[in-house]
Protein backbone atom coordinates (compact mmCIF):
# COMPACT_ATOMS: atom_id res chain seq x y z
CA UNK A 1 0.00 0.00 0.00
CA UNK A 2 1.44 3.74 -0.97
CA UNK A 3 1.68 5.74 1.47
CA UNK A 4 1.50 9.56 1.81
CA UNK A 5 2.92 12.20 3.29
CA UNK A 6 0.44 14.82 3.45
CA UNK A 7 2.80 17.26 4.96
CA UNK A 8 2.38 19.89 2.10
CA UNK A 9 3.89 23.05 3.97
CA UNK A 10 5.54 24.07 7.20
CA UNK A 11 3.45 25.52 9.71
CA UNK A 12 4.24 28.21 12.18
CA UNK A 13 3.25 28.07 15.87
CA UNK A 14 1.50 31.25 15.96
CA UNK A 15 -1.12 29.77 13.77
CA UNK A 16 -1.35 26.16 15.33
CA UNK A 17 -1.85 28.30 18.61
CA UNK A 18 -4.52 30.52 17.36
CA UNK A 19 -6.16 27.26 15.47
CA UNK A 20 -6.09 25.39 19.10
CA UNK A 21 -7.52 28.88 20.47
CA UNK A 22 -10.38 28.86 17.83
CA UNK A 23 -11.12 25.09 18.17
CA UNK A 24 -11.25 25.26 22.25
CA UNK A 25 -13.28 28.49 22.08
CA UNK A 26 -16.13 26.10 20.50
CA UNK A 27 -15.81 27.69 16.69
CA UNK A 28 -18.25 25.42 14.10
CA UNK A 29 -15.94 24.04 11.55
CA UNK A 30 -17.00 27.22 8.48
CA UNK A 31 -15.83 29.72 11.18
CA UNK A 32 -12.57 27.90 11.98
CA UNK A 33 -11.73 27.63 8.15
CA UNK A 34 -12.54 31.28 7.54
CA UNK A 35 -11.10 32.56 10.67
CA UNK A 36 -7.79 30.25 9.53
CA UNK A 37 -8.00 32.31 5.84
CA UNK A 38 -8.00 35.72 6.96
CA UNK A 39 -5.49 34.50 9.83
CA UNK A 40 -2.73 33.82 6.78
CA UNK A 41 -3.95 36.49 4.28
CA UNK A 42 -0.90 38.86 5.10
CA UNK A 43 1.83 36.43 5.30
CA UNK A 44 1.19 33.92 2.74
CA UNK A 45 0.41 35.54 -0.54
CA UNK A 46 -0.79 32.81 -2.93
CA UNK A 47 -4.39 31.44 -2.16
CA UNK A 48 -3.13 27.87 -3.00
CA UNK A 49 -0.50 28.19 -0.55
CA UNK A 50 -2.87 29.13 2.25
CA UNK A 51 -5.22 26.61 1.24
CA UNK A 52 -2.11 24.12 2.14
CA UNK A 53 -1.97 26.08 5.18
CA UNK A 54 -5.87 25.90 5.98
CA UNK A 55 -6.63 22.30 5.08
CA UNK A 56 -3.42 20.93 7.28
CA UNK A 57 -4.13 23.62 10.39
CA UNK A 58 -7.87 21.95 10.37
CA UNK A 59 -6.70 18.21 9.73
CA UNK A 60 -5.10 18.59 12.92
CA UNK A 61 -7.32 20.43 15.12
CA UNK A 62 -10.53 20.85 13.39
CA UNK A 63 -12.85 17.58 13.88
CA UNK A 64 -11.67 13.96 13.50
CA UNK A 65 -14.15 11.96 11.05
CA UNK A 66 -13.44 9.23 12.70
CA UNK A 67 -15.74 8.99 16.14
CA UNK A 68 -13.45 7.00 18.04
CA UNK A 69 -10.83 9.89 18.36
CA UNK A 70 -13.68 12.16 19.90
CA UNK A 71 -12.61 11.52 23.58
CA UNK A 72 -8.44 11.83 22.68
CA UNK A 73 -9.70 15.45 20.90
CA UNK A 74 -11.95 16.31 23.92
CA UNK A 75 -9.10 15.58 26.96
CA UNK A 76 -6.80 17.72 24.32
CA UNK A 77 -8.99 20.61 24.41
CA UNK A 78 -9.73 20.25 28.28
CA UNK A 79 -6.00 20.05 29.28
CA UNK A 80 -5.26 23.66 26.65
CA UNK A 81 -8.31 24.74 28.89
CA UNK A 82 -6.12 23.69 32.15
CA UNK A 83 -3.90 27.17 31.43
CA UNK A 84 -5.22 28.65 28.82
CA UNK A 85 -1.52 27.82 26.95
CA UNK A 86 -0.83 26.27 23.94
CA UNK A 87 2.28 23.93 25.05
CA UNK A 88 4.77 21.88 22.87
CA UNK A 89 3.47 19.22 24.28
CA UNK A 90 -0.01 19.55 22.98
CA UNK A 91 0.86 19.81 19.78
CA UNK A 92 3.43 17.68 19.58
CA UNK A 93 0.68 14.85 20.56
CA UNK A 94 -1.69 15.88 18.23
CA UNK A 95 0.91 16.12 15.23
CA UNK A 96 2.06 12.56 16.00
CA UNK A 97 -1.93 11.47 16.56
CA UNK A 98 -3.20 13.10 13.12
CA UNK A 99 0.17 13.07 10.65
CA UNK A 100 1.88 9.79 10.60
CA UNK A 101 4.87 11.45 7.92
CA UNK A 102 5.46 13.51 11.33
CA UNK A 103 5.73 11.39 13.66
CA UNK A 104 7.97 9.08 11.66
CA UNK A 105 10.14 11.90 11.49
CA UNK A 106 10.12 12.43 15.14
CA UNK A 107 10.63 8.30 15.88
CA UNK A 108 13.67 8.95 13.44
CA UNK A 109 15.16 11.62 14.78
CA UNK A 110 14.95 10.35 18.43
CA UNK A 111 16.21 7.52 17.95
CA UNK A 112 19.30 8.59 15.56
CA UNK A 113 19.84 11.49 18.22
CA UNK A 114 20.66 9.34 20.93
CA UNK A 115 23.60 8.24 19.18
CA UNK A 116 24.51 10.93 17.53
CA UNK A 117 24.87 14.61 18.80
CA UNK A 118 23.64 16.40 15.66
CA UNK A 119 22.13 15.91 12.01
CA UNK A 120 21.19 17.07 8.80
CA UNK A 121 18.09 17.42 6.63
CA UNK A 122 19.77 15.09 3.99
CA UNK A 123 20.05 12.41 6.19
CA UNK A 124 16.14 12.52 7.50
CA UNK A 125 14.81 13.02 3.84
CA UNK A 126 17.35 9.75 2.88
CA UNK A 127 14.94 7.83 5.70
CA UNK A 128 11.64 9.29 4.56
CA UNK A 129 12.67 8.72 0.91
CA UNK A 130 12.87 4.62 2.02
CA UNK A 131 9.24 4.65 4.01
CA UNK A 132 7.58 6.78 1.48
CA UNK A 133 9.88 6.85 -2.06
CA UNK A 134 12.39 8.91 -3.29
CA UNK A 135 9.88 11.60 -4.65
CA UNK A 136 9.66 15.55 -4.51
CA UNK A 137 6.71 15.31 -2.41
CA UNK A 138 8.89 13.14 0.17
CA UNK A 139 11.90 15.89 -0.08
CA UNK A 140 9.42 19.11 0.43
CA UNK A 141 7.36 16.98 3.24
CA UNK A 142 10.60 16.42 4.63
CA UNK A 143 11.71 19.80 5.11
CA UNK A 144 8.09 21.02 6.24
CA UNK A 145 8.02 19.04 9.09
CA UNK A 146 11.62 20.09 10.03
CA UNK A 147 11.00 23.66 9.88
CA UNK A 148 7.74 23.09 11.59
CA UNK A 149 9.76 21.52 14.10
CA UNK A 150 12.16 24.23 14.62
CA UNK A 151 8.92 26.54 15.08
CA UNK A 152 7.78 24.88 18.25
CA UNK A 153 11.30 24.61 19.63
CA UNK A 154 11.73 20.93 19.70
CA UNK A 155 15.37 22.08 16.90
CA UNK A 156 17.70 24.24 17.01
CA UNK A 157 19.40 25.08 13.32
CA UNK A 158 22.75 27.04 12.70
CA UNK A 159 23.90 28.44 9.66
CA UNK A 160 25.26 25.67 8.29
CA UNK A 161 22.15 23.53 8.43
CA UNK A 162 23.40 21.02 11.26
CA UNK A 163 20.39 20.83 13.21
CA UNK A 164 20.40 19.54 16.72
CA UNK A 165 17.64 18.87 19.58
CA UNK A 166 16.17 21.43 22.08
CA UNK A 167 17.07 20.64 25.85
CA UNK A 168 14.19 18.06 26.43
CA UNK A 169 10.86 19.63 28.59
CA UNK A 170 10.29 17.85 32.05
CA UNK A 171 6.13 16.75 31.85
CA UNK A 172 5.01 15.76 35.34
CA UNK A 173 0.98 15.98 34.64
CA UNK A 174 -0.14 11.72 34.21
CA UNK A 175 -3.28 13.48 32.49
CA UNK A 176 -0.95 14.56 29.75
CA UNK A 177 0.92 11.81 29.34
CA UNK A 178 -1.59 9.30 29.32
CA UNK A 179 -3.29 11.63 26.44
CA UNK A 180 0.31 11.03 24.37
CA UNK A 181 0.33 7.23 25.17
CA UNK A 182 -3.15 7.21 23.60
CA UNK A 183 -2.56 8.94 20.94
CA UNK A 184 0.41 7.21 19.93
CA UNK A 185 -1.08 3.96 20.58
CA UNK A 186 -3.75 4.84 17.93
CA UNK A 187 -1.46 6.32 15.84
CA UNK A 188 0.36 3.18 15.59
CA UNK A 189 -2.93 0.58 15.52
CA UNK A 190 -1.50 -0.88 18.38
CA UNK A 191 -4.20 -2.16 20.86
CA UNK A 192 -1.18 -3.12 23.27
CA UNK A 193 3.09 -2.43 24.21
CA UNK A 194 5.05 -2.54 27.26
CA UNK A 195 4.41 0.56 29.18
CA UNK A 196 8.58 1.39 29.38
CA UNK A 197 8.90 0.91 25.86
CA UNK A 198 5.91 3.61 25.30
CA UNK A 199 7.09 5.70 27.61
CA UNK A 200 10.90 5.86 26.17
CA UNK A 201 9.48 6.04 22.55
CA UNK A 202 11.66 7.85 20.11
CA UNK A 203 9.16 9.89 19.16
CA UNK A 204 8.92 11.72 22.60
CA UNK A 205 12.74 13.12 21.78
CA UNK A 206 11.34 17.34 22.85
CA UNK A 207 10.59 15.49 26.75
CA UNK A 208 11.12 13.74 29.26
CA UNK A 209 8.28 12.02 31.56
CA UNK A 210 8.02 11.63 35.19
CA UNK A 211 5.53 8.79 35.40
CA UNK A 212 4.75 5.19 36.18
CA UNK A 213 2.46 2.50 36.11
CA UNK A 214 0.60 4.28 39.52
CA UNK A 215 -0.42 7.24 37.22
CA UNK A 216 -1.82 4.93 33.96
CA UNK A 217 -5.37 5.80 33.12
CA UNK A 218 -8.14 3.02 34.12
CA UNK A 219 -10.31 4.61 31.99
CA UNK A 220 -8.41 3.86 28.80
CA UNK A 221 -5.63 1.13 29.62
CA UNK A 222 -5.40 -1.81 32.23
CA UNK A 223 -1.91 -3.03 33.04
CA UNK A 224 -0.95 -6.76 32.49
CA UNK A 225 2.05 -8.56 33.83
CA UNK A 226 4.22 -10.46 31.06
CA UNK A 227 7.21 -12.13 32.02
CA UNK A 228 9.22 -9.18 33.44
CA UNK A 229 7.17 -6.32 31.77
CA UNK A 230 4.40 -4.55 32.32
CA UNK A 231 2.09 -4.29 28.94
CA UNK A 232 -0.23 -1.17 28.66
CA UNK A 233 -3.33 -2.57 27.02
CA UNK A 234 -6.13 -0.07 25.43
CA UNK A 235 -9.57 -0.72 26.17
CA UNK A 236 -11.55 -1.38 22.89
CA UNK A 237 -15.03 0.03 24.33
CA UNK A 238 -13.36 3.35 25.17
CA UNK A 239 -14.58 5.81 22.32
Amino acid sequence: MSKFTSFSRHLDKDWLDQTLYWVAKGVDNSTLNQSIENMLTNTVKTPENRRKARNLLVSIWGPDKNPGSRDFDETALSLYRKTEQSELVLQWGKLVARKPFFADIARFIGRYSRLNPSFQYAQVKKRMCELYGDTESTARSTRAVLKTMQELGALLKDEAGVITIAPSILINDADTINWLLKGVLEADEQTSRALDEALHDPIWFPFQFGFNANHIDSKWFELHQQGNNLYLFLKQDVQ
